[in-house]
């Protein structure tokens, strides 16, 4: 199954707004652009331009936790020390730095396929699906 996905590209005057169909795995940049839009930014106010800026890096610290629950058995000080580990390394100027521990993710088609290749069935693929081990 493809993912639609924004990236957002961004110098002193301009901002551009792509998004694309991805079509491999979430770290091999298989995308295709389907739609970019470019938006003048340099008429904007500076307050919104800071408020924009500041609700970026706030979205970015807090996201970084978003796998981690209680009720998955993470701690409110495993939480904070991930969040205190992204603003050490925002800090230190690295913006896009995969944590450790992130590996590559398959499609859904990359996944149905493999399934295919060990003998696994449609039937198979489906009661997976059904059981939540995979997103359809």
């Amino acid at each position: 199954m493809s993912k639609i996905r924004r990236n957002i590209d961004l110098n002193r005057e301009t901002m551009t707004v792509r998004i694309a169909e991805h079509t491999g795995t979430q770290t091999d940049g298989d995308y295709e652009e389907i739609w970019a839009e470019e938006f003048a930014i340099d008429g904007l106010p500076d307050a919104m331009v800071a408020h924009a800026t500041l609700h970026g890096l706030a979205q970015k610290l807090t996201d970084c936790t978003a796998g981690m629950a209680d009720a998955k058995g993470h701690t409110t000080e495993e939480r904070r020390s991930k969040i205190t580990e992204l603003a050490a390394q925002i800090k230190a100027g690295d913006w896009n730095k995969r944590s450790e521990g992130a590996g590559t993710k398959m499609s859904q088609t990359q996944i149905k396929s493999k399934m295919s290749e060990l003998g696994l069935s449609d039937e198979q693929y489906a009661l997976a699906v059904k059981m939540g081990l995979i997103k359809a």
